[in-house]
Parts: structure tokens; sequence; C-alpha cells
């Protein structure tokens, strides 16, 4: 997590009973059901802390970070409301719903900020497509509402289960060293770090809609076996369909789809080198490459495979096989099912998603066809 240090906040003991009080509000509110998520059974206060405390430590940390990209003398104040039940689903106020500048008043932002928390095994970043419709009923532009990545978690060398906030909060209280506590990180190394900040108009421009119904792809590919043998002659099952290209205009097809055309979604591929195509018995494409090779696309990026090698030249669903067949509505019946759901059974995209792939999104930046995080921050904060 660590890095420059200017986008990095180390939480306080201030911060975490804001975030206490908040979840202890909404435990005692008896509009607020306690359950979790699947409607599992009854979720007690120790589960919602679990819920809800990260997320809102998460808030208050993006905005403590934020306001150390200006001069002003600004106090961004994250969305601590809670909303009945009634309103929650049509809700599109932004993740900071405040600004006190100069001691003033609080006012309203200028920008809608949408924080979302960045996991380590993140490929795919942006928002629903729901939220950009939402927030573009309501008074925001494209232009004027910006995604905020942020990783958290501890900077200490503990393990994965000893960092746990719940844990931590019990090891503050009992401090004494005598229980079994101890054993968690401390909450004073808990921190956040924004990763990546930019505009929605920046996701339109360079990003990608992936529909309900679409798959995952996964944005890597892999080497593959070689697809020749040591004696030159081709490994068995593996047919040479395209015999030295040198550069060329390519489509890649999703794994296991049999009909033409359908798996070409996502625009041709730029190759720039000289290779081979083959098929496997399984009717995927792999790439010898009979000197350095680089592939490009304007959603998943450049790669560069290295001479000799053979790698995938197909997408892979990271939901499993894209065409696992759904059983009829007699063997199991889906009538209480949601949409979501149904998708899921066919291992497919339940909502609409705008999403920048994680790697390309690095190279938009490196490449400055986007603002780096700390000059999008820059921005956020001047104008917020």
């Amino acid at each position: 997590m660590m890095g420059g240090k200017n986008n990095i906040y180390h939480f306080q003991q201030e911060d975490l009973e804001k975030a206490l009080e908040f979840t202890y509000k909404w435990h005692l509110d008896t509009t607020k059901q306690s359950s979790g998520r699947t409607n599992q059974g009854r979720r007690g206060f120790g589960g919602e802390i679990d819920a809800w405390v990260p997320g809102k430590l998460l808030e208050i940390g993006c905005c403590k970070i934020i306001q150390k990209f200006t001069n002003k003398k600004i106090e961004l104040l994250p969305d601590f409301n809670i909303y009945p039940n009634k309103i929650v689903g049509d809700k599109s106020d932004p993740d900071i719903l405040g600004v006190i500048e100069n001691s003033q008043e609080k006012r309203d932002p200028s920008l809608c900020i949408e924080i979302k928390r960045l996991e380590e095994n993140d490929e795919w970043l942006g928002p629903r497509g729901d939220q950009l419709e939402s927030f573009k009923k309501s008074r925001w532009k494209d232009l004027n509402i910006y995604m905020v990545h942020a990783s958290f978690g501890f900077d200490d060398d503990k393990s994965e289960k000893e960092h746990d906030i719940t844990g931590s909060l019990l090891q503050r209280l009992f401090s004494d060293g005598k229980t079994w506590f101890g054993k968690f990180s401390n909450f004073d190394d808990l921190c956040c770090k924004i990763e990546f900040a930019y505009s929605f108009s920046n996701i339109k421009k360079f990003g990608r809609m992936y529909k309900k119904g679409e798959i995952i792809p996964k944005g890597s590919f892999p080497s593959a076996n070689h697809v020749y043998n040591k004696d030159k002659t081709t490994r068995k099952n593996h047919k040479l369909v395209r015999r030295k290209v040198k550069n060329s205009k390519l489509s890649m097809k999703i794994k296991g789809e049999k009909k033409p055309g359908e798996g070409e979604i996502y625009g041709d591929w730029e190759l720039d080198g000289l290779f081979e195509i083959f098929v496997n018995k399984s009717d995927n494409k792999l790439i010898y490459c009979i000197e350095e090779t680089e592939m490009f696309n304007k959603y998943f990026g450049r790669h560069v495979f290295d001479k000799g090698g053979t790698y995938r030249f197909y997408l892979e669903n990271k939901l499993g096989n894209a065409f696992a067949k759904k059983k009829s509505s007699v063997d199991n019946p889906l009538l209480d099912q949601s949409a979501e759901q149904d998708m899921q059974k066919l291992n497919r995209k339940g909502i609409d998603d705008w999403w920048f792939l994680r790697r390309r999104l690095n190279e938009l930046i490196q490449n400055g066809d986007i603002a780096g995080t700390e000059t999008a921050l820059k921005e956020i904060a001047e104008n917020i």
C-alpha cells in the first residue's frame, strides 16, 4: 500500500468514533432490518460493525486525503445520513455531501464524488451503469462526476486474518496485553490510499459499457503449452491456421464460443511482429511468436509476447464457462430469482457497468491520455 505520502491517510481515534456512532445509530433505528445481504438470518451489532465501519472509514479517509491537495482551508463531509428505506434505492447523492470552506457554513459540493474500495485483485474499475444514469438525472454532468478508488488496510507485517478491523477494536479496548486480542493489528496502523481518480467523462471516452448478459473477461493472456515439439513438429491436437503473419489486425473470440462472430465484441487487435496462429482441440486460438510481438486493443491495452513463446489468443470469462447450460424451469424453477441471480446461473453479468481494465487505466495515465491520480485530486480539491 505504501508509496507517495500525499494520497495516504492513517486513521485517527476520532474517525473510528464517528464510524462507530453511525453504525450504532443505524443498529438502533427501528426501521432497519438486522439481516445480512442474502437475508440468511439475523445480523447483530457485531455484523453491522463489519458491514458499515470499513466503508465509512474509507469515506472519511478519502475526504482527508483530498483536503491535502489544495491550499484552501476546506473540510469535506462524507455522507453520514441514515435514509428512510423507501428512498434508499432511488438515492443518487454523492459520497461527499458537504463542504466547509474558510470556517463558513456548510455548502453543497460543486462536484459529485463516488468513492469505491479497491481490492488487490480487482481487474475492472468503474461505476455501475445505473449510478451513471441516476447521477445524470440529477444536477450532475459527466465532467463534474469523479470516481475515486481507494485501497484500505493495515500497514504492518501481520497475517490476513490478523488484519481485522473488529479485532483491532477489541485489541484497543483490551489493551493490557493479557487477552487473545493482542494478536490483531493495531488500529493506528490502519490506513487508506487513493490509487485512482478520474472523471466520468474519462470513462465514457476511454472505457466501455459492459452490459448485463455479457461475460466479465479476464484481462490477461498468459503463456500456453508450446505448439511445436522439440523436433519442430506440430504438437498433437494443434493445427496451424495462419503461417508467418507479419503485422495484422485480428479478432479475438470468447473461449467456448461456437457461433462465429458473437464473441468478437471488443474490436480488433493490432499485432506488430512475426507470428503464427494455431487452434487447439477445443477450437481456441493460440499465438506462436517467431519474433517478439506486441498486440494492442483499446480496451485491453498493450501486451508484449516473447520470441519463441506460445500464448492464449482468446478471451476467458472470470465467471466461468460463459455458455453453461441453464436447466429447464421444470428441473430448476427460477420463478423467485432476480434478473441478476438468473444471469449468474448462466455465468453472465447481472447488471450494466462502465469499466476500465485496471492495467489499461494505468497505460492511459502513463501515456498522458488521462490525468494522473494526484493531478485529478488537485482538480477535485480546487473545484469541489
